[in-house]
């Protein structure tokens, strides 16, 4: 290319120079972020008055990037893309040599570089044709590049015109320089506060340290002391500031060995560390773990040590407690019943102990003893490599608890063990694995046994409660069909009573063999105790349970030989069937517990199928049973019912009662006493009872009422040891006349009357209170009984009155003759219940009945409504 002619040069030189005194006057008068501006404005002029496209600076950045700072465009030129923001030094090899000398790069073409050049290639990408490159220094070496690039060819840059332009580019090296010079100085002033303030914290941190600190010059004589040293020791610094450190912390206990170690680092001028024993100024010694440093002044000479002490009295303690805890395990290794083997990485034996080679057959294997060949599977086949305990642990890196393998002894005996096995990843030595092996042959043998016996019972060899509740359990988590069939033999108790107990045993494995027999093989028949079984006849539905049943009760029907005569007997059966009765255990017993006691209740020798009122029923009987085990006594009440002497005066009243529930409502005696009398709560009910009618007894009695009242009381509370006296007591504390009181016992409870029962009334009766026989002529009781408990009165039952109105009842009349008969030749009073007819009341006093009560005569009445009618004065009628 030509070059300008001279007119022309002159004149850009001229230019040239007018635009070079202002820009390097602020370049070199630029500071702080003037620096920026002024470069800014130094590229934009210099890319202007050279007819560039773009004006860059480039700083080098870790000797390695040239990465962009400033950039300036020519009008209408698009900004630096990003690839051209960081661009690898390598790039400018070409020209790095000319560059870091400090002379400028002028590039008129760069067609002419060689195709691979790698600045031809980047600027290519970019559209640059022509390039000036000017280095930036800092006086002394290379700090970056301001170039700048055009996007067509173009003549050469004159020198004249290119030493003016470098001189530019030195003042904007300059500038830069000055600026960063600047940076370092305030980042050196920060860093200095920095240093400072870190170690005024330093200071404090050490004051706070619980490590102990101690500063000693070059005679070892004490500096300095933090306040963790003067804690532990006892030591302050102004008493030991200026001691030789040995002296003040040395005892008896110190290890000499450190000393010479201390006293050695201290000749060199090196560092140390060790442990050792050291004393408070109370001669107490304590052990620490120390890293003594030496300490050098400003001139880098030698001017004591500085040593930083750990307390490690604790662990040392612990070390020793260690010690005696390892030796313990030694022996115990040594003596222990299970055969304890250590193994390193590869499966080989580094430790077995006594019973280890007592109990393994061990076998020589590739230089060592291994296990390999000792272990069998538990169906003694040879065991896999990889289901060996050791390889087992390898691949899981867990510890395993009780696997089971076999053994062959020598003896040709098979064996059992089990094996633990955990890894020792810390371990000091080759151990690797450690294996604990128990003999249990024996223990396997005892509980395959008692297995048998937990899940068999042991008279009948069926399947027992315990083993009929796991196969109900499994059958519930497979969600299938099934039939629960509960079988009670009906008169098994006969045949205990009237024949030996070994005849009864052998009754109930014949019935268990023909329950089996019948049931076959998929069913489970399983003796619940005494004379229940029950059977789990999976898939079976509404449809086939009750030809089930019926089926098992037939094979308990045929006779049974047993001794000189067969043995009859007869089942009821209930039946729950899942999932339609419940899906639990649970509900299910209880379910075919209802049904059974359902056909028992419908006169046995017969099977039911559980329904939803059956249930209900149940559910009923448990809420109530429920409620009155909770504080029932605030619920219950009173009622009285007055009774009348034939001619019609009024003769007492028995006291009736009455239970109102918060939740169930009104319930009466008739449904809540039997379930009371089974559920065990009906003592507690009837000592309730006797002190509400005491009190009221006492109540009316001191407003004059003379009348006698009748409280009825089970035969379990008859038969509860000191009923009696504390019923006397009640009357006594209300100061009540034992004479008004009556205690009725039904008829039906006579016959199971005991010691105490007798003992009982025979108080009540000394202290003159009436005993009556409740719903006589139901039950049957015998005229000893009337003479055994000294009866006062019976009570003729409601029954019986009521079939004086009836045709189907015609035996009434002379029944209640007889029993009239019957009393007063035994000089009983006699009291007719149920009184409820005009044509009732005639016959009954003509017949001679002393006492009458009924709806026709008075309904129960609360007690407000009776002391109206029948306490006070006036209203007592007779």
């Amino acid at each position: 290319m030509i070059p300008h002619p001279p007119a022309v040069l002159a004149h850009r030189l001229s230019e040239g120079q007018r635009l070079a005194t202002p820009l390097m006057r602020a370049l070199m008068r630029a500071t702080g972020t003037q620096v920026d501006a002024a470069i800014a404005r130094t590229i934009a002029e210099l890319g202007a008055h050279c007819g560039a496209d773009r004006t860059r600076v480039y700083r080098i950045e870790a000797g390695q990037v040239l990465d962009c700072t400033h950039e300036w465009c020519r009008s209408g030129i698009s900004e630096i893309r990003p690839e051209m923001q960081r661009i690898p030094l390598g790039t400018l090899d070409r020209w790095m040599p000319i560059l870091r000398r400090g002379e400028p790069v002028d590039v008129p073409d760069l067609h002419g570089l060689p195709e691979d050049d790698p600045a031809k290639q980047q600027m290519a990408r970019h559209g640059i044709r022509a390039l000036v490159l000017m280095p930036l220094t800092d006086g002394t070496a290379l700090t970056g590049v301001v170039g700048l690039s055009l996007f067509r060819a173009r003549r050469p840059v004159d020198p004249a015109e290119m030493a003016l332009l470098q001189s530019i580019a030195d003042a904007m090296g300059a500038a830069l320089a000055r600026r960063d010079a600047e940076r370092r100085a305030v980042a050196a002033r920060s860093a200095a506060r920095d240093v400072a303030r870190n170690l005024e914290r330093l200071a404090r941190v050490t004051e706070l340290m619980t490590n102990l600190v101690i500063v000693t010059d070059v005679e070892q004589q004490i500096v300095w002391v933090n306040r963790a040293f003067e804690r532990q020791t006892g030591h302050s610094l102004e008493a030991i500031r200026g001691r030789n450190f040995a002296e003040v912390v040395r005892g008896p206990g110190t290890d000499p060995g450190v000393c010479a170690a201390v006293a050695e680092a201290i000749r060199t001028c090196s560092s140390c560390e060790g442990e050792t024993i050291n004393y408070t100024a109370a001669g107490q010694p304590y052990w620490i773990r120390f890293n003594a440093h030496p300490l050098s002044d400003a001139d880098g000479r030698y001017a004591g040590h500085a040593s930083v002490e750990t307390v490690i009295t604790d662990r040392k303690v612990l070390e020793r407690e260690l010690a005696t805890r390892n030796a313990f395990l030694t022996a115990v290794l040594q003596t222990s019943v299970s055969a304890i083997v250590a193994l390193n990485a590869e499966g080989g034996i580094v430790y077995a102990n006594d019973e280890a080679r007592r109990l393994l057959v061990l076998q020589p294997h590739r230089g060592g003893l291994r296990m390999e060949a000792v272990l069998e599977t538990l169906d003694g086949r040879p065991l896999p490599e990889a289901d060996m305990p050791s390889a087992l642990v390898r691949a899981t890196g867990a510890p395993l608890h009780d696997l089971r393998y076999a053994i062959r002894r020598p003896d040709g005996q098979f064996g059992i063990l089990s094996i633990n096995a955990a890894p020792l990843p810390q371990a000091a030595d080759d151990a690797r694995i450690v294996i604990s092996v128990t003999d249990i042959t024996h223990a396997e043998a005892s509980a395959e046994r008692l297995r048998r016996q937990a899940a068999e019972d042991p008279l009948t060899g069926l399947a027992n409660r315990r083993a009929l509740a796991d196969a109900v359990e499994t059958r519930l988590t497979e969600a299938a069909p099934f039939a629960l069939v509960m079988l009670d033999l009906d008169n098994f108790k006969a045949v205990n009573d009237l024949q030996r107990h070994d005849t009864g045993d052998a009754v109930l494995r014949i019935a268990a063999d023909r329950l089996r027999a019948v049931a076959g093989a998929d069913c489970l028949v399983a003796r619940m105790g005494g004379d229940e079984f029950m059977v789990l006849a999976p898939g079976t539905d509404a449809a086939s349970a009750p030809r089930l049943a019926e089926a098992l009760r037939a094979a308990i029907s045929a006779p049974i030989e047993v001794g000189r005569q067969p043995v009859h007997l007869a089942a009821s059966a209930g039946i729950a069937l899942h999932p339609d009765h419940g899906t639990s255990m649970a509900l299910l017993m209880t379910g075919a517990d209802i049904a059974l006691h359902a056909a028992k209740r419908a006169g046995r020798n017969r099977s039911v199928l559980l329904s939803q009122a059956q249930f209900a029923a149940e559910a009923r009987r448990s809420a109530i049973t429920q409620a009155l085990a909770a504080d029932v006594e605030a619920d219950l009440r009173l009622v009285f019912q007055p009774q009348f002497r034939a001619c019609g005066a009024f003769d007492g009243a028995e006291a009736l009662l009455r239970w109102t529930d918060p939740r169930l409502g009104e319930i009466g005696p008739a449904e809540f006493i039997p379930i009371a009398e089974e559920a065990g709560l009906i003592q507690r009910i009837d000592a309730h009872v006797a002190v509400l009618a005491a009190r009221q007894l006492g109540l009316w009695a001191r407003r004059g009422w003379r009348h006698r009242l009748a409280v009825n009381a089970s035969a379990q509370t008859f038969a509860r040891a000191g009923f009696a006296e504390e019923l006397l007591q009640h009357l006594a504390e209300e100061e009540v006349c034992p004479q008004q009181l009556v205690v009725e016992l039904t008829e039906t409870s006579l016959a199971t009357l005991s010691s105490v029962a007798d003992h009982n009334i025979a108080t009540l009766r000394r202290a003159g209170v009436g005993i009556a026989i409740d719903d006589f002529g139901t039950g049957y009781a015998s005229l000893s009984y009337l003479h055994r408990i000294e009866a006062t009165e019976i009570k003729i039952d409601r029954g019986f009155v009521a079939g004086l109105e009836t045709a189907e009842r015609r035996d009434s009349k002379p029944l209640i003759q007889a029993i009239l008969s019957l009393a007063h030749a035994l000089g009983l009073a006699v009291t007719a219940e149920g009184v409820e007819t005009e044509r009732q009341r005639s016959w009954l006093s003509a017949e001679g009945c002393d006492r009458l009560q009924g709806y026709l005569l008075g309904r129960p009445l609360a007690v407000e409504a009776f002391e109206a009618a029948f306490v006070t004065p006036a209203a007592v009628p007779g």
